[in-house]
């Protein structure tokens, strides 16, 4: 369940909204750990999930069994359960509490199963930071990363994968447009974005070069 407000924006990107339609929800918990969204878009991008009928969530791990990993898992709010169907990966980290995840998922029965869950870096975490113009927004970076694309932002080459948040709250992240970028080195040296920001720069503060 999301709660909508004054403040929430809708894009309708791939087609009106309609029950059974797929959309993409950026969302905050507020004080009493409920769903505010921030945006719902429509969607054809299914994040990378292996299932049709598979969903996914980003979000921060609250609660974990006490002694293993199968059993009930709160992240964002929300009850997940895994067993010994369910596949973990900690690339980026171990599975504990405060762990930043990619929950995927199916819904049977009001439950909610967990295929996969995988520790992700948190989008702003990177050790990098890198401003500059959005020149280009597509080209697969390879099958290696599933469902990623390559941006070229300022002249420099980053990896958005499913996991990247996209900010467009504060401005727009079109070609031209101007993105602060969140990124860390890969195991190849790629530069892979946690987060890519739009930003509004409307001050600039030139420095005298100097030889020596």
């Amino acid at each position: 369940m999301y709660t909508a407000n004054a403040a929430t924006r809708f894009e309708e990107e791939d087609g009106p909204f309609a029950v059974g339609v797929r959309v993409k929800v950026k969302y905050y918990l507020d004080a009493g750990n409920n769903r505010v969204a921030l945006k719902i878009e429509t969607t054809d991008d299914d994040g990378g999930a292996s299932h049709p009928n598979h969903f996914k969530m980003y979000g921060f791990v609250q609660q974990k069994p006490a002694n293993s990993f199968n059993g009930e898992w709160i992240i964002n709010g929300t009850a997940f359960i895994a067993d010994q169907t369910t596949k973990f990966k900690e690339e980026h980290g171990l599975l504990a509490i405060g762990a930043y995840v990619e929950v995927e998922y199916s819904t049977n029965g009001g439950v909610n199963f967990i295929y996969k869950l995988e520790t992700h870096v948190p989008p702003g975490a990177g050790s990098n930071l890198h401003v500059g113009r959005i020149e280009d927004k597509g080209g697969v970076h390879g099958a290696a990363v599933l469902n990623a694309t390559t941006w070229k932002i300022g002249g420099q080459t980053f990896i958005v994968t499913p996991a990247t948040d996209l900010n467009d709250l504060d401005s727009a992240l079109t070609v031209g447009s101007t993105a602060l970028v969140n990124s860390y080195a890969d195991s190849n040296g790629s530069q892979v974005a946690t987060q890519i920001r739009g930003v509004n720069i409307n001050q600039f503060v030139f420095l005298p070069a100097v030889r020596r």
